[in-house]
């Protein structure tokens, strides 16, 4: 990795954090050099005006969320395996963009969150397209309704992580996602998927 390239990775990768954490429209520039320890010509080089930068930050996310979901997509792992690895990879992101993704970056780019919840709707459809594999080798339960699942995972994550303050318990992010994955697995596997699962986190 050339220098050039690591300022620019390290630049995005504190932005990403500061932005999806306090808010696009809060964090500044002036703001983002000092934290960094580095000038703001520095910064206007690779990213020439702020909106640049936000603009560059979802895309990466795009791109990496997109790369890890068919690197899940398609391991040579058992579908329980698979399954889980996608679910927190989804869980994860959803604690990533949380309220700014959601209300902020609507009204601060209509076009690009546009373009993010395209992505999303293309994320859940083939999410979907995955849980009828589970459902035609019979891992999970037939008479469940797979559209209902993913929104109820989401909504207990909103509920746990996003509208209560989770610095006041002693769990974590991860631990809530497993905590949360577990309860929801438990209910929507048949009684094969069910042992599968098991197996999959003693071995964890």
């Amino acid at each position: 990795m050339t220098k050039q390239v690591s300022y620019r990775e390290r630049i995005l990768e504190y932005a990403k954090e500061k932005f999806f954490k306090h808010g696009f429209k809060k964090v500044t520039m002036d703001e983002l050099a000092a934290e960094m320890h580095m000038s703001k010509k520095t910064i206007y080089k690779f990213f020439p005006s702020k909106h640049i930068l936000i603009e560059s930050v979802i895309e990466k996310q795009i791109v990496d969320t997109t790369d890890a979901y068919n690197k899940i997509i398609h391991a040579h792992l058992d579908y329980i395996e698979r399954l889980y690895n996608l679910w927190m990879l989804i869980g994860k992101n959803y604690v990533i963009f949380g309220k700014t993704y959601q209300g902020e970056l609507r009204t601060y780019d209509y076009a690009l969150w546009k373009q993010v919840e395209e992505i999303r709707k293309t994320v859940f459809d083939n999410f979907l397209s995955f849980l009828s594999e589970g459902i035609f080798t019979r891992v999970i339960r037939s008479d469940f309704r797979k559209e209902v699942i993913l929104p109820s995972y989401l909504g207990a994550l909103r509920g746990v992580i996003h509208e209560s303050d989770i610095a006041q318990y002693s769990f974590s992010v991860n631990e809530a996602l497993s905590t949360i994955s577990t309860m929801i697995f438990e209910g929507m596997l048949s009684d094969t998927g069910k042992r599968q699962f098991r197996f999959f986190n003693n071995k964890r």
